[in-house]
């Protein structure tokens, strides 16, 4: 059976702590170098909970809405990002004037193409941090179909399929880290969806009687080891393009983020400090944040020291995700709570017909 998933304060939570570990690294302190590894919470979150909403849909109707999903992820994903790329091209010209070409730079990135575009051509240059947009516009395109695929195969099955893709994706990303330039990896969708592999496999997972096998203290003991593992790399003194931290370093963090969304789900006591208010607000906001945060703190970054460039961008981005968040997010969440309820409706319609026809 195909288990409903309610919602849980606390993978907000996870989602605030991942996005201001990600805009600390943007402001370049000096002692945070693997601060870039909030990104990859950030996909096995966002592989666990597409995944989920996926599956949803196929055990209540036998069937992925693929024209559905995708319309409600362009919804979800676009009007934020077409407000911070109409605020880029008023300001950044102005801001950047040496530079030429914004309105390239911008194009690429609302195609959502910025992930191949920054590792193969390194633009676009005050843009870069959306190649990771692009990383997860590819998989709401690619995985919705491999998805339904497996829809024959019973829950083990597909579980192995995709710890066999999760390592595929690990082992690719390894021996191209051994090969490659840095941004020839870092950058690209085929060398970074391994986390959305990974948390595609917890979201199947809760389909089985995975609580029987996690014994008390195993999360925990998980965990724990997970952060001692974060902290050498996070204190690591070569530089943020260290090739170990892109190989086991994602491998270590994606990891440590399925053991805390299966504490989540399991209702471990030491992930309830991630439901306070304060980090569950900054969740919901991260998605705008992200998007804002970063042409403004690489401006103030090369005109004043790190701390002053993070306060300028903290505070930047969190007003204008907010103002997002509540004005044009909050229309796109009424207009899919309409649609659904229509749906719904209509589903009943159909469902009473069937039923009272003859034969």
């Amino acid at each position: 059976m195909t288990r409903r998933l309610d919602y849980i304060p606390g993978l907000d939570g996870l989602r605030a702590i991942a996005v201001m570990l990600v805009m600390v690294f943007h402001a370049r302190p000096s002692f945070l170098h693997s601060g870039w590894l909030g990104v990859d919470v950030f996909f096995v979150l966002s592989g666990f909970l597409i995944t989920r909403i996926l599956l949803n849909e196929q055990g209540m109707t036998g069937r992925i809405d693929l024209k559905g999903f995708y319309l409600h992820r362009f919804m979800r994903l676009t009007p934020p990002l077409f407000l911070m790329l109409s605020l880029y091209l008023l300001i950044a010209p102005v801001a950047w004037p040496s530079y030429a070409n914004h309105g390239r730079d911008a194009m690429v990135v609302g195609l959502y193409l910025s992930d191949y575009a920054v590792a193969l051509a390194e633009f676009p240059k005050m843009l870069r941090h959306t190649w990771s947009l692009a990383v997860e516009e590819h998989f709401y395109l690619l995985w919705p179909i491999v998805l339904f695929g497996l829809r024959p195969h019973n829950t083990k099955t597909k579980l192995a399929i995709v710890a066999g893709l999760y390592l595929l994706a690990t082992l690719w990303r390894i021996h191209c880290a051994n090969t490659q330039s840095w941004v020839g990896v870092y950058y690209r969708f085929d060398t970074r969806f391994s986390g959305l592999m990974l948390g595609a496999f917890v979201a199947i997972l809760l389909d089985v009687d995975w609580k029987r096998h996690a014994r008390p203290g195993v999360l925990a003991l998980g965990t724990l080891t997970g952060l001692l593992a974060l902290l050498l790399m996070l204190t690591e003194g070569g530089g943020w393009k260290h090739l170990p931290t892109l190989q086991y370093g994602v491998l270590c963090t994606e990891l440590l983020t399925a053991v805390i969304i299966l504490a989540a789900m399991k209702g471990e006591r030491f992930v309830r400090v991630l439901a306070i208010r304060p980090l569950t607000y900054i969740g919901r906001l991260s998605y705008g944040m992200y998007l804002f945060h970063y042409p403004i703190m690489l401006y103030f970054r090369d005109k004043t020291v790190w701390g002053t460039a993070l306060i300028y961008g903290f505070a930047s981005a969190i007003l204008l995700s907010a103002f997002s968040y509540h004005t044009i997010e909050a229309w796109v969440r009424r207009w899919r709570m309409q649609r659904k309820v229509r749906m719904q409706m209509q589903m009943a319609a159909d469902l009473s017909l069937k039923c009272s026809s003859p034969g």
